[in-house]
């Protein structure tokens, strides 16, 4: 039935009833499901809404270590919403990375890794995928981190280079907190500790290369954050011979007498025998025959050492002495002698044929064999038997010159006696060394 005509007939049935019309009854209780066709139902009254994703929020910003902040992911449609979340930066963490809406607003906590973070500003994006229908994504902005900057970027040290100054600042946001270290000891910075907001700071580096070996070596100095990466200040430092610390004696001349005489000597006078491994002067007379030998003409060194292995005869054999020579002069009878006999040991100064100047110990030297050594250093000239210094001699004559041996009174040749004992003045390994 059209819709005005219902209306009408609805009407007509008030009426009646109002005044009492006997065939009323009839019209009310007629079944009319006949007459009213039923309505075919659409689509939109029988289908369920799509999900549909909606977030919170479409941006985040991240002030310099701040801490996390949180967004909602919600199904503003029917039925329940699967989605996963994923962000482009390893720095940034998002919890929970996956989650289900059916129409409840579910929170999820993005916060910033500052310790991973690098220096220098920080974008980044978060994106929220449904199981069906189209992502969303939150753009995400994080503040650069305080950076300690500094110049130079390395440092060189030596011998002459004294405490060197880095100049420090803080080319990042906020305020930067730093701690300092060295890779080894002899390596110092002061302050150890900064805080740095806009202004520059003096960093002092020094080197204590006491005690450190010749050469080089390389070191660092460690600027580290509170918070991101610690950064590097590569030092070299070049340690040279300290000219305070003994050095290693060199060696000029030495000769072991193993093989006869070394052409390196030049015999000035006298008989001197190499035999069995060993050097002798021996002489035909009795006694005041004195023999000289000294290495090659011309030699000409400063400050240096003689030392031989002496061996002293029985006095019943032998008178003789022995000398060491140093400086000695072109003339061949200009020197410093260090030398003795079974008596007495001494320093002398010879010139010209005649002693200038000496200094004499007893007892002198002991039978058998004993180490004796010269060392001239400068004006001052020294004796010592077996290590332990005998005497001291200052003298200004000679600055430089040749090194050599001297015997005297020795006038056996080289013999044995029946025991195998020497009984005659016996020299060996004979040695030079600079000072």
């Amino acid at each position: 039935m059209p819709r005005r005509r219902r209306w009408i007939y609805y009407l007509v049935l008030l009426i009646a009833a109002a005044i009492g019309s006997p065939w009323i009854v009839p019209l009310l209780t007629r079944d009319r499901t006949a007459e009213a066709p039923e309505v075919p139902k659409t689509t939109q009254d029988t289908a369920v809404s799509a999900p549909s994703l909606v977030l919170s929020a479409t941006s985040l910003a991240f002030e310099v270590l701040s801490g996390p902040q949180e967004f909602t992911v919600r199904n503003s449609g029917g039925g329940a919403l699967e989605y996963q979340l994923a962000s482009d930066a390893s720095w940034l963490v998002l919890t929970p990375s996956s989650g289900s809406s059916a129409g409840e607003p579910r929170t999820v906590r993005a916060e910033v890794n500052w310790e991973a973070i690098g220096y220098g500003g920080h974008t980044a994006v978060i994106t929220v995928t449904p199981a069906t229908g189209a992502s969303r994504s939150i753009a995400v902005t994080a503040a650069a981190l305080p950076e300690p900057c500094f110049v130079p970027g390395s440092l060189r040290f030596d011998a002459q280079t004294g405490a060197q100054v880095v100049s420090l600042w803080n080319c990042g946001s906020a305020e930067l907190e730093i701690a300092l270290s060295t890779s080894a000891n002899c390596l110092t910075v002061r302050p150890a500790t900064a805080t740095v907001s806009t202004e520059r700071i003096r960093i002092e580096v020094a080197v204590d290369a006491s005690g450190l070996p010749q050469g080089q070596r390389a070191e660092l100095i460690t600027v580290r954050p509170r918070v991101g990466t610690a950064k590097t200040i590569p030092v070299t430092i070049t340690v040279l011979a300290d000219p305070s610390a003994p050095k290693e004696p060199a060696v000029l001349f030495q000769d072991r007498f193993a093989s006869g005489r070394s052409p390196a000597w030049a015999v000035s006078s006298g008989n001197w025998t190499f035999e069995n491994g060993y050097c002798s002067f021996s002489s035909a007379a009795m006694s005041g025959t004195t023999g000289t030998m000294l290495l090659p003409m011309g030699t000409q060194w400063s400050d240096y050492r003689v030392e031989a292995d002496v061996y002293m005869p029985p006095a019943d054999v032998s008178q003789a002495a022995v000398g060491l020579i140093v400086r000695a002069q072109p003339d061949l009878d200009s020197w410093v002698l260090a030398g003795g006999s079974a008596g007495k040991v001494g320093l002398y100064v010879r010139s010209g044929g005649n002693t200038a100047s000496k200094q004499e110990v007893a007892p002198g030297l002991f039978v058998g064999w004993q180490h004796v050594a010269i060392e001239i250093r400068g004006s001052t000239c020294t004796l010592y038997v077996n290590g332990i210094k005998r005497c001291e001699l200052t003298d200004t004559t000679y600055q430089k010159g040749m090194p050599g041996l001297l015997a005297w009174d020795a006038w056996k040749m080289i013999d044995f006696d029946r025991l195998g004992e020497p009984r005659t003045l016996l020299i060996d390994n004979f040695t030079v060394t600079s000072l």
